[in-house]
C-alpha cells in the first residue's frame, strides 16, 4: 500500500546510536505501524548469518564464507544488547527482536 508523503510523520532523529538504524518517517494504516528506515545494503543478520562470514581471502560479497565462532557470536549479541539498552533507557521497547529485523 503506498501513502502520499503527508501521511507520513518525519521525526527528527533520536540521539543516535551506533547500534541503531535511524528512523526516517511513519505512519499508520489502520491496522499496525509502518516505519520508515534508510536503505540497508548488506541485508539483514539473518542472512548474514545464514551465508556465514567472509574468508580473510575473499570479498565480503563473493568468495567461499567461513564458520563463525564462539567469539563473533558474542559480539553480536553484545552489539544487539548495547542498541535495545539505548531504546529502554528511552522507554522503547521493540517487541520484535529478531535477526530478520537486524542491518
Amino acid at each position: 500500500m503506498c501513502f502520499p508523503f503527508s501521511y507520513f510523520k518525519i521525526y527528527s532523529p533520536m540521539q543516535s546510536h551506533s547500534h541503531l538504524q535511524t528512523l526516517v518517517a511513519s505512519t499508520w494504516d489502520g491496522t499496525s505501524p509502518m516505519l520508515v528506515y534508510p536503505s540497508a545494503s548488506g541485508g539483514n543478520l539473518k542472512r548474514w548469518l545464514q551465508q556465514g562470514q567472509p574468508s580473510s581471502s575473499s570479498s565480503a560479497s563473493s568468495g567461499p564464507r567461513e564458520r563463525l565462532f564462539t567469539p563473533a557470536l558474542v559480539s553480536l549479541g553484545t552489539q544487539l544488547l548495547k542498541g535495545m539498552q539505548h531504546l529502554h533507557k528511552r522507554r522503547i521497547v521493540h517487541r520484535d527482536i529478531a535477526a530478520r529485523n537486524c542491518m
